[in-house]
């Protein structure tokens, strides 16, 4: 196998080692099921993993050419504007992180939808006005959180947070 891309290369022997990873984890550390025929906690993480591992193993074999400019030099990964783009959304999930153990499942959803979308609507629809895009996020924020809080909570009955601010009113 030859080499063509080292960023593809690299990312799927990661993707590779760190699939292996989850599924030794999932499977030394995660408690068995408690009841007869029930998957248990495992069947999540290895189904990811093993996706996981096949995608990465694609990508190691099927490497594409690095892009290069007109002048054939390889263009880089990513552009300052797209690693800026890249950071804000690792930041929201920062933030989904914490708004998890402070508020919790039910009200950081909502919050995080809301926000994702405004963010990723001024590039799909840039010429939209805010305010018809700020309710149409709005409504999409709410109905979305809703069905998944409605599938989460009543249909598969999974504790999910609650959020420490809400303990302290107790």
């Amino acid at each position: 196998m030859k080499i063509k891309n080292k960023k593809d290369f690299g990312l799927g022997i990661f993707g590779i080692l760190f699939s292996l990873w989850i599924a030794f984890y999932s499977m030394s550390y995660i408690p068995e099921a408690k009841h007869a025929g029930d998957p248990g906690p495992k069947l999540f993480p290895l189904i990811g993993a093993g996706i996981m591992l096949l995608c990465s193993v694609a990508i190691l074999f099927n490497q594409e050419e690095p892009k290069r400019d007109k002048d054939g030099n390889i263009k880089p990964f990513l552009t300052k504007k797209q690693w800026i783009a890249a950071s804000k959304v690792f930041g929201i999930y920062c933030l989904m992180t914490l708004l998890f153990y402070l508020i919790g499942f039910t009200a950081t959803v909502p919050i995080i939808l809301f926000i994702l979308t405004l963010m990723l609507s001024k590039v799909s629809v840039p010429d939209m006005p805010m305010k018809k895009r700020v309710i149409r996020i709005l409504i999409f924020a709410v109905v979305a959180g809703a069905v998944i809080y409605a599938a989460y909570i009543l249909g598969l009955q999974a504790r999910l947070p609650k959020g420490i601010i809400w303990k302290l009113f107790k």
